[in-house]
């Protein structure tokens, strides 16, 4: 107070004027250290260094302004409330400066802690970014294999109804043209049934036993043709449409080394070869899916189907080959009751079971298909070809099983939970007293039970009394291809077969209809060659080559007019080769012979009917010798001169009495030539029936759409098969020869004579 006492009002009032404008300043000085504190915090002024020089100098230019602003008006000097009001001032800069470091230093803190977790996140953001990434790409790549596998099976089922669709508008386009055909002979017949009539009221009715058993052969023989043949083409459709819906194409087979020349070794020692080698690598791959027990019981089941499987193949490709020795010859007999055995000799048994043994190089490849469809199959692992070696070398030693002499099979039967026989088994590695399970069969002789080699079992400590019991292996069902079709496609084979059959059934009316009226033609041309003769002479009316030519224009209806007889004689035997589609025998025979059925049977006197017939029966008899049919080309001159000087020479004198020269040697000449080109289609059909039928019953097994044959490599060893069976197919070759060229009535001995040449030629 003192100090300003001396300081009037009107110098109060300008000190308080200045002091307020004093703190005006510094209130936005203030607000200016906040603004640029602020701007600092964002990253838009200098170090804090600077700004605290900058603060002090803008502090120090204001205290001095206001000390000249005062001195102006007179003060001097400063009094002591003015300097403590200013020293006040200067502390509260001061902590305001060291308030804002603090700040500062605490917001470049925090500022760094987070950078640090923005950096964190970011890592996992980009982190996570990545995997989800490579997820929807694998999720992408794994949807498009999906598409592409879908939008194949779409596109095979699609080809597969495209197939089935097409086959059904084939097959009722040829049912409803077989339909048109049979109205048009049905139309046929009955203009020709009306002509009859009025032929029948004109000649009176002509009556014999002969006629009627020519008759009733001929219809027989046309309804067992037709029937077969209708039959096998049904199949054969019913096959090709089961087999294109099952799986389209066939597996190529691995090469397999020529085994016809080669000895092999034992077959203990190669079964021992097989447990250590190809059953320890499969083992070992099969081991990582299964485990160690189950992987044993498996590997022991493949062996085991391996080996009912070749068995049961091994004797139904026997089977087949038997009925391709006689069997074949079914389709030519008479009566088929009295042919359903196949009477096959115990040396054709064994010239089969040789022809198989040298087949084996080219069946076991596909046996190898069959055992690797009906185990492997559905099996999917790594290191799955070690699987498929073993399943190949068991399929390999099963089907060659079944040519060794004495036979060996393997043995699996076991009883779990009994006592080990030292002289039976071996142990695996475990310890115990008692049988937990086998691991690798026994091999015996079938032929007096011999032990040839020891099987392994695996111990076990104890076993509970329920456990006390035999193991039964479950064994794979083995479905042939045709068992898993689907049910749209039995239907549709239901439909097709039974309008097949419907149309057979009328082509077979039609045939009979049509044998009815030819042999009532020819008993009505049998009545006027009565009249003739009965007229002139013998001689005048058989010379009379005119006569002759129209029985046969009669019969053939293939023949012109134009053709000359050497034409149509010619044209006649090109058609033998069709044999093997099973035509009707007596349209070749109305072919190749110039007369009609009761015309042959004028041919001889009627007085040697029995010893005809007596001759007959020594030539039909099925005791023929092997050696008989030599194939050296000097053994068949020699039977065929001997058939010359003896049957030719003696059925000649006979026939001479009746008929002339010039007509009687190109009657016997054409029987000739007749029996050598029918054996001829016989042998063909026969060894295309060999070459099919020995690998037809692996075809019931595997989904192949590809036909299963022998290569053509074969056709030696085929041809020479035939000719070991021969023997075994003559007596029933002469029986067709001779009905294709008569009726049974007379003169057989020559046809008898005619096919052991023909046969000869062809052998």
């Amino acid at each position: 107070m003192t100090s300003t006492a001396h300081l009037n009002n009107q110098q109060l009032k300008k000190r308080n004027k200045w002091m307020f404008k004093l703190h005006v300043l510094t209130n936005e000085l203030l607000d200016w250290a906040s603004r640029v504190y602020s701007m600092y915090s964002k990253g838009q002024a200098h170090k804090p260094e600077y700004l605290e020089q900058i603060f002090i100098q803008l502090n120090a230019d204001m205290i001095g302004h206001l000390r000249k602003k005062l001195e102006a008006e007179g003060y001097s000097v400063w009094n002591a409330i003015t300097y403590r009001h200013h020293q006040q001032f200067v502390d509260d800069l001061a902590f305001n400066n060291r308030k804002m470091k603090e700040d500062i230093a605490f917001r470049e803190q925090e500022s760094d802690a987070k950078q640090t977790q923005i950096n964190n996140l970011l890592t996992q953001l980009k982190e996570e970014q990545r995997l989800r990434v490579r997820e929807v790409s694998q999720t992408k790549g794994e949807l498009e294999s999906q598409v592409e596998a879908l939008k194949d099976d779409v596109a095979r089922l699609k080809k597969e109804k495209d197939g089935l669709l097409n086959r059904y508008i084939i097959e009722t386009n040829t049912t409803q043209r077989y339909s048109n055909k049979v109205e048009k002979l049905e139309n046929e017949v009955e203009e020709l049934g009306s002509n009859l009539e009025v032929v029948m009221n004109r000649y009176p009715p002509v009556s014999s036993r002969s006629r009627e058993a020519v008759t009733r052969e001929m219809l027989l023989e046309t309804r067992i043709a037709r029937l077969q043949k209708e039959n096998d083409t049904l199949l054969n459709r019913l096959t090709e449409a089961e087999t294109k819906n099952i799986r389209q194409g066939f597996p190529e087979l691995e090469p397999y080394v020529d085994m016809k020349e080669e000895q092999g070794p034992l077959f203990p020692q190669r079964l021992n070869s097989l447990y250590v080698d190809d059953w320890t690598n499969a083992y070992e791959v099969v081991k990582n899916v299964y485990g160690e027990r189950k992987s044993i019981v498996v590997l022991l089941e493949w062996l085991e189907t391996c080996q009912k499987m070749g068995r049961d193949l091994f004797d139904e490709q026997k089977e087949m080959l038997k009925c391709e020795t006689v069997g074949f010859l079914r389709k030519y007999q008479k009566n088929e009751r009295k042919d359903l055995a196949l009477p096959v000799s115990k040396n054709g048994v064994v010239h089969i079971k040789d022809f198989q043994r040298k087949m084996a190089a080219d069946t076991i490849p596909a046996f190898k298909e069959v055992c690797r469809l009906n185990t492997i199959k559905s099996i999917r692992f790594k290191g799955r070809n070690a699987a498929l070696d073993y399943i190949n070398k068991c399929a390999e030693l099963c089907w060659m099983m079944n040519f060794e002499d004495p036979p060996v099979g393997m043995d699996f039967e076991f009883k779990e939970g009994g006592k080990i026989n030292p002289n039976r088994f071996t142990t695996y590695f475990k310890k115990g007293k008692l049988i937990d399970y086998l691991v690798w069969p026994v091999l015996m002789s079938l032929s007096d039970n011999t032990l040839l080699t020891k099987g392994i079992v695996q111990r076990a400590a104890g076993y509970r009394k329920a456990k006390l019991q035999e193991v039964i292996i479950e064994r794979p069902i083995i479905e042939p291809p045709h068992a898993r079709c689907k049910v749209s496609e039995k239907k549709l084979r239901r439909n097709l077969e039974v309008e097949m059959a419907h149309s057979v059934k009328l082509l077979e009316n039609l045939e009979d209809e049509i044998t009815k009226r030819r042999l009532m033609e020819d008993e009505i041309y049998q009545l006027k060659h009565e009249v003739r003769e009965l007229k002139s002479p013998v001689d005048s009316v058989q010379s009379s080559p005119r006569s002759f030519r129209s029985i046969q224009l009669q019969l053939s209806p293939r023949s012109t007019e134009n053709e000359t007889p050497r034409q149509t004689r010619n044209s006649s035997f090109t058609n033998l080769n069709n044999l093997s589609d099973r035509q009707d025998c007596r349209v070749f025979r109305s072919m190749m012979s110039p007369f009609s059925d009761s015309q042959l049977i004028q041919i001889s006197p009627r007085g040697r009917k029995e010893e005809v017939r007596k001759q007959l029966h020594i030539a039909l008899s099925p005791e023929v010798k092997d050696n008989m049919f030599d194939p050296k080309p000097t053994a068949i001159a020699k039977d065929f001169k001997a058939l010359f000087d003896n049957e030719w020479t003696k059925l000649y004198a006979d026939m001479r009495r009746y008929y002339s020269e010039q007509y009687v040697v190109d009657l016997l000449l054409s029987w000739l030539k007749d029996c050598y080109l029918t054996c001829i289609a016989i042998t063909e059909e026969q060894r295309e029936s060999i070459r099919e039928d020995a690998m037809k019953c692996f075809g019931r097994y595997t989904n192949a759409s590809l036909s299963l044959t022998l290569p053509n490599s074969c056709t030696n060893n085929i041809k020479e098969f035939q000719g070991r069976i021969a023997s075994e197919a003559i007596p029933f070759i002469m029986k067709v020869c001779v009905r294709r060229l008569l009726s049974g009535e007379k003169m057989l001995s020559i046809h008898y004579f005619t096919s052991r040449s023909a046969l000869n030629f062809v052998g």
